[in-house]
């Protein structure tokens, strides 16, 4: 599978996808692969965004999901009956769920990893999966330190993979006025923000 064939998935159908991508990353193209050729993706992280893209990535044609995982079995038996009761395609039968994303890793035939696990992990795990030969697409936010994010665009570079990140929200009118506030001095000089978003869950 060559970088072209990568490089317009990414910028095309991940679009469709989850909205509008920034990548941290860019490549040289190659030859375009053939019509018959498909795109493989796990999914990493099934919780409210992963269970999404589960559908999202599925409706890409061309593009395959074989495989979902999270760290709790119970989300990843739940999603995987419910993909394979709802899904109209013969491949959906074919999705496998795991528990440990190193098993993830260790799939041949996975070109694409699409990360929505919780943030803390979202930096190791890219670095992890270029390590391992694949592509990326992580949800935001990229990390929880720039140092972090520049490990992701050095193992981007050095293994020669494409990946991306979802930053969909930066566009929304709330945000864009807020960092205009920032910038304009509102606020004095901002030497600390701290942000929290509340959701109830089950326990795993």
């Amino acid at each position: 599978m060559n970088t072209i064939n990568r490089r317009q998935f990414l910028k095309h159908s991940l679009s469709a996808a989850a909205g509008t991508y920034l990548g941290i990353s860019l490549y040289k193209p190659g030859p375009v692969l053939g019509a018959n050729d498909e795109i493989r993706v796990a999914i990493v992280g099934v919780g409210g965004r992963g269970k999404g893209l589960i559908y999202d990535f599925h409706r890409i044609e061309g593009v395959n999901v074989v495989a979902i995982c999270d760290a709790d079995k119970e989300r990843v038996d739940n999603n995987l009956e419910k993909f394979k009761s709802e899904s109209q395609t013969a491949n959906a039968n074919a999705i496998q769920g795991y528990v440990d994303f190193r098993k993830i890793l260790d799939r041949k035939d996975i070109d694409v990893i699409a990360i929505a696990s919780p943030n803390h992990w979202h930096s190791l795990m890219t670095v992890m999966a270029c390590q391992a030969g694949k592509h990326v697409y992580s949800e935001k936010p990229v990390s929880h330190a720039i140092w972090e994010g520049r490990k992701m665009v050095e193992a981007a570079r050095k293994y020669d993979r494409i990946v991306q990140t979802g930053t969909q929200q930066r566009s929304c009118p709330a945000v864009r006025e807020a960092a205009r506030d920032v910038q304009s001095g509102k606020y004095g000089k901002v030497l600390w923000v701290h942000c929290s978003r509340l959701v109830a869950r089950e326990p795993i």
